[in-house]
């Protein structure tokens, strides 16, 4: 091979190495959602594959990820509601379940968080952190009269 066709095979290779690279990256977002026993999509929240401030280490599927508090309140709370919990990547055009019943691998206390925060966090917000939850709590004021 000649020197000018070894340059175009290696620019080739380089530029598509970068472009896998780029789509990875931009389409491996992972998100925990919630359906209900119909299918009926319920919410979302999303996982975080590398470190940020407000999130915590958590492992589910064998995988690592970051999450809030918040999140993991909240699969409890949609967990207990009997909504059904996935784990999905979003990759371009499409979604895979890289793992179900979020809720069984991660709670409150496996954050490492200490057991008044987490008795704050289920007493005082608890479903309240919600929009459904305070939602339900508007409703219930005007049907308890």
């Amino acid at each position: 091979m000649t020197k000018p066709t070894i340059l175009a095979l290696a620019i080739v290779c380089l530029t598509s190495i970068n472009a896998y690279a780029q789509m990875r990256v931009s389409g491996g977002d992972f998100y925990i959602r919630s359906q209900s026993q119909t299918g009926n999509f319920s919410g979302h929240h999303q996982l975080l594959t590398e470190a940020k401030p407000g999130y915590l280490p958590a492992v589910y599927c064998d995988r690592a990820f970051w999450v809030r508090k918040s999140t993991v309140l909240w699969t409890e709370n949609e967990a207990n509601a009997g909504r059904k919990l996935v784990i999905e990547v979003n990759k371009l055009n499409s979604r895979e379940v890289v793992c179900k019943d979020p809720d069984r691998h991660v709670k409150l206390e496996t954050l490492g968080l200490e057991k008044r925060e987490i008795d704050q966090l289920r007493g005082q917000g608890g479903e309240a952190y919600t929009t459904r939850g305070r939602l339900g709590h508007i409703s219930k004021a005007f049907t308890n009269k």
